[in-house]
C-alpha cells in the first residue's frame, strides 16, 4: 500500500549504501527488526542531463545530472512568460525533442526549440515519482507550496518547471524587476507500488523572469513592489481618501541591448504596434468563511462550529476599457495610442538611449462610472456595515496607528461592542475590554468565543473571517516594435525597421507572424507574510487552512450592501 503523498514526503526513508546492495536485488530488504519487506524494483533516483534553449543568452544550456544530484544548481533558471501557462502535455511534447535539438540545432527554428527548463529522472517500472514543492521568500520564509507527480514518458519521468505543474504557484513577479526573488526547493521521492521504502533528493535553485524575447525584460514599479493588501489605499488614493491616484504604474519593459537607429545618426523614432488594444486589469478575489456544519439536513440536526469548514470566493475584473484609464509611456513620456488605440509613435529619441514601454492605471474613472471614489470604495469593517456609515481607510488607519504608537489602544471595530474603541495610555489600565480588533485593513476576523449574558446563560460567538483574498494587476498581449532614423521633416521619409523577435504564442498561423509576447503580472495576497498574524489567537492557522483548502465559487456575493460592490464582486 502506498503511503499518502504528504506522509511520504514528511517521513521519507532512504536506503543506506549498505542497504542499496540488498534493495537492488529482486529478493527482499529487511527493516530494523529483521522483517522482510517486498522489494521488486530498485528505488534509486537517477537524474538525467537536461537541455533547453536559453533565449536570453541565445544558446543551448545543459544542466547535468551531477548538478541535480548535488542539490544546489548554483545558477538562475530562466522563466519565460510565454510558457508559464503551458499545459503538462504541451510541456512534455516540447521537452521530448530536446536531445534532437542538441544534435541538430540548425534543423529547428528558434520558436520550435525547447525552452522549458525541467528536471528528469530515469523512470523505473512500478515506481511513482512525486514531489513536494516549496517556494521560499528572500528571507527564507515559506511563500507557497504544492505537491504532485512527475509526468512519465517512456523510460523518463519529467517535471517541467511551468506554473501548471505547481498549481500556478511557481512564478510570481512580485518584486525586484526581472528577478523573481524566490528560491525554489523541490523534494523528489521515488515510491514503489509494493513497498513503503522510498528514496528522496532535494533540488534547490533560483529563477529569473525572462520575457519571451531576448530584447527586453520586465521591471515593476516601486509602488507595485512595496504594495500590500494592508497598504493598498496609500497607492490607490492620491494622499487622501477623497481623490483617486491619477497615475498608479504597474511597471515597464526595458530594452536589454541598445536597439539603435537604422544608421549611425544620433536620434531615432520608435513605433509600437499592438495586435489588439492593450487592456490593463485589476482582478479582485474576495472570500467568506463558513464556520458551521450540520450533521444532516434535518431541521433539528446538530450544528457544530468548525472554523474554516468551508470558504466561498468570487472574482471580478476591473479593466481599462470599462472602468478606468490606461497610462502608456515610451521612454517615460506619456504617449497617446492612435489607430483604434493599437499604435503609438514617439520621435527624436537619442539613439544611444535604451527604449522602455510603461503601463499603468489612471484611477480617475471613465465617464461610464459616477466617480473614481465610488469604484475604489473600500471593503468596510462590519461595524460600518451595521451602522451604514462610510469608511475612510487612510484617515482611520492613521488615527488608529497614531494612538497605538503612543501607548494607548485604538480599534476600528471592536469584536465585543461592534464599534470603534479608543483609550489613551493613561486610562489603559482601567479599560474594561480586551485590546483586540476585528479589522485588519483588508479583512475582518473574529475568534470563536463562549459568552455569558446577563442571566448567565451561555451563548457562543461563532466567529468569522471574510475579506479580500488577492488583488492581481495584469497586462499581457502581443506587439511589434519598429525603429527608424530620425528626421527634421514633419513627415519622416525614412523606412521603419522591425526590431523585435517573434513569440510562438502570438502567432495563429501563416500571415500572422512577427508578433512578440509581453506580460506584466503582480499579485498581492492575504497569504503574503502570514506570520504577521501569529500574535492573534487562531488567525494564522485559519489563514493557512484557507490557503490549503479548495474554495467554493458563488454567484451571490455582496459586500457592504453597496451597489458598486454588487457590480465588482
Amino acid at each position: 500500500m502506498k503511503l499518502p503523498l504528504i506522509l511520504l514526503l514528511l517521513s521519507l526513508v532512504s536506503c543506506t549504501s549498505k542497504e542499496d546492495d540488498n534493495c537492488s536485488s529482486s529478493s527482499s530488504c529487511t527493516d530494523n527488526a529483521g522483517v522482510p519487506q517486498a522489494r521488486n524494483v530498485l528505488l534509486k533516483i537517477r537524474f538525467l542531463d537536461t537541455s533547453f534553449y536559453d533565449r536570453e543568452k541565445d544558446e543551448f544550456r545543459v544542466i547535468t545530472a551531477p548538478q541535480f544530484a548535488s542539490g544546489n544548481l548554483g545558477e538562475r533558471i530562466p522563466v519565460y512568460a510565454d510558457f508559464l501557462t503551458k499545459t503538462k502535455n504541451e510541456s512534455l511534447g516540447s521537452i521530448s525533442i530536446s536531445n534532437i535539438q542538441m544534435q541538430s540545432p540548425d534543423a529547428f527554428t528558434v520558436e520550435n526549440l525547447n525552452s522549458i527548463p525541467y528536471i528528469a529522472v530515469q523512470a523505473e517500472s512500478d515506481v511513482t515519482y512525486i514531489y513536494k514543492y516549496t517556494k521560499l521568500n528572500i528571507d527564507g520564509s515559506e511563500a507557497d507550496s504544492a505537491t504532485g507527480q512527475f509526468i512519465v514518458g517512456g523510460s523518463v519521468a519529467y517535471l517541467p518547471l511551468v506554473n501548471d505543474m505547481f498549481d500556478d504557484k511557481f512564478f510570481s513577479a512580485s518584486s525586484g524587476g526581472s528577478q523573481t526573488n524566490y528560491t525554489h526547493k523541490i523534494q523528489i521521492a521515488a515510491q514503489s507500488a509494493n513497498s513503503v521504502k522510498s528514496e528522496t533528493y532535494a533540488v534547490t535553485f533560483n529563477s529569473a523572469l525572462v520575457i519571451a524575447n531576448k530584447d527586453f525584460e520586465s521591471e515593476f514599479s516601486e509602488d507595485m513592489q512595496n504594495m500590500t493588501l494592508k497598504t493598498r489605499w496609500n497607492y490607490f488614493y492620491d494622499g487622501s481618501d477623497g481623490t483617486p491616484n491619477p497615475e498608479l504604474l504597474l511597471g515597464k519593459m526595458v530594452e536589454k541591448a541598445d536597439l539603435s537607429a537604422v544608421s549611425s545618426l544620433d536620434y531615432k523614432d520608435i513605433r509600437v504596434l499592438f495586435k489588439t488594444k492593450p487592456k490593463i486589469e485589476m482582478i479582485y478575489t474576495v472570500f467568506d468563511e463558513n464556520s458551521i456544519t450540520k450533521d444532516s439536513n434535518a431541521p433539528d440536526a446538530n450544528i457544530t462550529i468548525v472554523r474554516g469548514y468551508e470558504f466561498y470566493e468570487k472574482s471580478y475584473s476591473l479593466t481599462s476599457d470599462r472602468d478606468f484609464g490606461l497610462i502608456f509611456k515610451i521612454n517615460d513620456t506619456s504617449t497617446p495610442l492612435i489607430n483604434a488605440d493599437k499604435e503609438a509613435v514617439i520621435r527624436n529619441i537619442s539613439a544611444g538611449v535604451n527604449w522602455s514601454l510603461t503601463f499603468g492605471y489612471d484611477l480617475n474613472q471613465l465617464p461610464t462610472y459616477p466617480s473614481g471614489k465610488s469604484l475604489l470604495k473600500p471593503l468596510r469593517p462590519i461595524c460600518n456595515s451595521i451602522t451604514k456609515t462610510s469608511y475612510t481607510p487612510i484617515a482611520t488607519s492613521t488615527m488608529r496607528d497614531s494612538v497605538n504608537s503612543l501607548g494607548g489602544f485604538s480599534s476600528v471595530c471592536h469584536p465585543e461592542t461592534y464599534q470603534s474603541e479608543t483609550v489613551n495610555a493613561a486610562s489603559l489600565a482601567t479599560f474594561p475590554l480586551e485590546q483586540t480588533d476585528s479589522w485588519y485593513d483588508s479583512f475582518s476576523y473574529m475568534s470563536s468565543k463562549d459568552i455569558s449574558n446577563d442571566v448567565h446563560h451561555k451563548r457562543v460567538r461563532i466567529g468569522h473571517l471574510y475579506g479580500i483574498k488577492t488583488i492581481k494587476f495584469k497586462i499581457e498581449g502581443c506587439l511589434k516594435l519598429f525603429t527608424r532614423d530620425a528626421s527634421v521633416s514633419p513627415v519622416n521619409p525614412n523606412p521603419w525597421s522591425q526590431k523585435n523577435n517573434e513569440s510562438e504564442s502570438c502567432s495563429s498561423g501563416p500571415g500572422d507572424e512577427g508578433w512578440m509576447a509581453y506580460s506584466l503580472d503582480r499579485e498581492i495576497s492575504i497569504f503574503d507574510n502570514v506570520d504577521q498574524y501569529s500574535t492573534t489567537v487562531g488567525l494564522k492557522e485559519l489563514i493557512n487552512n484557507y490557503n490549503s483548502s479548495v474554495p467554493l465559487n458563488t454567484v451571490d456575493f455582496l459586500f457592504n450592501n453597496d451597489i458598486f460592490f454588487e457590480h465588482i464582486f
